[in-house]
């Protein structure tokens, strides 16, 4: 049942080491995924009908692009979370065993970043560094400090999954250790120094806590303490994040700022450029002429592979009513969401919000591994929840 997960996960080695045995992977996982899908004969009818009603624009799409090998590749990533949706609608009986699954999985990444941390101290190249052609090694450090990636290879996967892990064990979780499980996901979250991250869970925290001021109160404390014991690196990550708000809001003199440009002036209300074009890997990859028409300015990185940022590529692409009907289909779940207790409803958003919010900086909406640890869990959550008239405990309710 969670073959396919283990492959997408054993993938992302391979996408450093052997990137395309690691692209092979994954789409031998999405092939499994619709497979399991079609074998449990479970289907949910309105992902049925919206599916159906949304393939005509991605076809449409298709046959508008400017490279048809291209439009291939994004076609692909473009069923990512309709594959998964469906997949987790097939196994959707089985919440206990997928929460058990990936909480087994977030603590062998415990043991292995630790191990990251020792041969990192060794000087000893790791697996998950990025070697150019020139043979230079990027080491995913900031300040001096190793960016924790686990397994995952990936800094800012790991630490979104550190994100959604501590809210589910806050949520279903009764079993032993559970403060410290919630514990160590803020703090390899923290270690990760995703700033999106990050933030996206402190603003979580703070929105749903009963102790507001306890939690500010704590953030101050913790924020003292640091800049009284390590000054140059809190005065490098300041400096590192006024950098990146000038370059992504203030001043905009960046990719993903030129993105948005392009896509307010340029977006049509029917149709779309074309899969392929503007924003993914694809369009980079067989170099769209789109990025010309638009004189898109690459801030002095034109070898970037993405614009990085998702909602440009989407509305620029397939156009504003495809993109709707694209966006709406990862919410068709909540259709079925009726008389939805407290504890799932969070759960619920917040899966949904922290998926959302990292698609501004990421391509995470196409991303079987960001899908795989969120947008997965939410049909078996609803089920759960339908069959259980409340979270693994009737009268639990979430300590913050």
């Amino acid at each position: 049942m969670v073959l396919p997960l283990v492959l997408i996960f054993v993938s992302e080695y391979f996408r450093f080491t052997s990137p395309a045995l690691g692209l092979y992977l994954k789409l031998f996982a999405a092939l499994l995924m619709v497979l399991i899908s079609i074998l449990f004969r479970k289907f949910d009818k309105n992902l049925v009908f919206f599916s159906t009603l949304f393939l005509p624009f991605l076809i449409l799409h298709f046959f508008l692009s400017f490279n048809y090998n291209a439009a291939t590749e994004e076609l692909i990533r473009y069923l990512f979370p309709i594959i998964v949706l469906f997949y987790g609608y097939a196994i959707k009986e089985n919440y206990k065993f997928l929460f058990k699954f990936l909480l087994v999985f977030l603590i062998l990444n415990y043991i292995a970043q630790i191990f990251n941390y020792y041969f990192w101290s060794q000087g000893i190249n790791q697996w998950f560094y990025v070697y150019t052609s020139t043979g230079r090694v990027n080491i995913p450090a900031v300040a001096g400090i190793l960016r924790a990636t686990g397994l995952m290879g990936f800094f800012s996967t790991f630490g979104f999954f550190n994100l959604i892990m501590y809210f589910l064990i806050d949520f279903f979780y009764e079993g032993k250790f559970k403060k410290t499980l919630m514990v160590l996901t803020v703090v390899f979250l923290f270690l990760s120094l995703s700033f999106k991250g990050i933030g996206t869970f402190l603003f979580l925290l703070f929105l749903f806590s009963n102790k507001k001021i306890k939690i500010i109160g704590i953030a101050l404390f913790v924020s003292f303490v640091t800049f009284v014991f390590f000054p140059s690196k809190v005065a490098f990550m300041a400096d590192n994040a006024k950098i990146r708000i000038e370059a992504y809001i203030s001043e905009g003199n960046s990719a993903r700022s030129e993105s948005y440009r392009v896509m307010f002036q340029n977006t049509d209300f029917l149709f779309g450029e074309g899969l392929g074009s503007f924003g993914g890997p694809a369009s980079t990859k067989y170099k769209s002429p789109y990025y010309d028409e638009v004189n898109f300015n690459w801030y002095g990185l034109p070898n970037l592979p993405t614009t990085d940022t998702f909602y440009p590529h989407l509305f620029i692409e397939i156009g504003f009513i495809g993109t709707l009907l694209y966006l709406f289909l990862f919410l068709v779940p909540l259709l079925r969401a009726k008389k939805l207790s407290v504890v799932y409803f969070k759960a619920i958003l917040i899966i949904y919000f922290a998926l959302f919010v990292d698609a501004l900086f990421t391509y995470s909406l196409n991303n079987l591994v960001y899908l795989s640890v969120s947008l997965l869990l939410i049909p078996a959550i609803l089920h759960y929840e339908k069959e259980n008239k409340g979270p693994v405990s009737s009268q639990y309710s979430p300590s913050r």
